[in-house]
């Protein structure tokens, strides 16, 4: 399974039956209720939702001509999803920043700004 963030992701075109699943994905994750609940801010679900769901809906797109993720798979890319927006909210607020490894992984580390406010908040 690719990285939580693999690289920038507006960059990337599926074909038209992948990208209506991920907009159908990313409608059902921007639910206001599942939002709160995971404390999630709606200002990064587009990113986290194509980088997560988009690399397993093309490969499944890729092995059987369908763009559909069975129950399994589902649970286990919302969580990736959930992470990945956590990610990104840190990311934008400067308490982590990452880099892209060569084996094309993201590597994060706590910023000085994280580290600071670990310090004072302990």
């Amino acid at each position: 399974m690719e990285a939580f963030l693999s690289g920038n992701m507006q960059n990337v075109t599926y074909p038209q039956q992948v990208e209506e699943a991920l907009e159908q994905w990313q409608d059902a994750l921007e639910e206001p209720s599942f939002l709160e609940e995971q404390g999630i801010h709606a200002n990064f679900v587009k990113e986290a939702a194509w980088s997560t769901f988009g690399p397993a809906l093309m490969d499944i797109w890729l092995q059987t001509g369908e763009a559909q993720i069975n129950e399994e798979l589902a649970e286990t890319l919302i969580k990736r999803f959930i992470v990945a927006t956590y990610l990104l909210e840190m990311k934008d607020a400067g308490f982590i920043d990452s880099i892209e490894n060569e084996h094309g992984e993201e590597v994060y580390w706590a910023t000085a700004k994280a580290k600071e406010y670990g310090k004072k908040n302990m």
